[in-house]
């Protein structure tokens, strides 16, 4: 069954969501979008997704693919990264997401060949970022390689250039 984790610690307008997602590594990940729940959730098993629920009423899809299991785990993981825009509308507003799975025709786990997450919601925060600084975020960068062209956007935040304990 796959399941789905968000990251909403300082989600503001402007930032950047992030949410992780771990599944069967055969399968199809479907990130599923949207701006309201399913209240208690649509059973699926009439389909034949016995013991299924679709949490999200979603507006947005997106196929994912499911990077492989790292040494020590027998599930694979995806990463999704959103732009938060920098619109007034979206504060203190929600996004609802939750993933689902299309499975291999090899090793069903039900009639559909379809599972699915957990629902998630992640709460933009109702305050306008007031610092007006920004870091981006990105891996990490050896010597003499180049900076990536992209990162994750922490608003309301500025870069430590040296902390001394004493």
């Amino acid at each position: 069954m796959p399941s789905l984790i968000g990251e909403d610690w300082g989600l503001r307008i402007g930032s950047t969501l992030r949410m992780v997602g771990y599944g069967r590594p055969d399968a199809q990940p479907l990130l599923l979008i949207g701006a309201r729940p399913v209240a208690g959730g649509l059973d699926l098993g009439a389909m034949g997704a016995v013991g299924c629920k679709q949490y999200v009423d979603y507006f947005a899809m997106a196929a994912l693919a499911f990077q492989p299991p790292i040494q020590g785990f027998s599930f694979g993981f995806v990463n999704f990264f959103a732009q938060v825009p920098s619109d007034d509308a979206l504060l203190g507003n929600s996004v609802f997401a939750q993933l689902a799975e299309i499975e291999s025709t090899a090793n069903r786990s039900n009639v559909a060949g379809l599972t699915t997450s957990n629902g998630l919601e992640l709460r933009i925060g109702s305050a306008k970022p007031d610092l007006g600084m920004s870091v981006v975020v990105s891996h990490r960068v050896e010597d003499k390689t180049p900076m990536p062209n992209s990162g994750r956007v922490n608003v309301d935040t500025a870069p430590v250039l040296r902390v001394r304990w004493r």
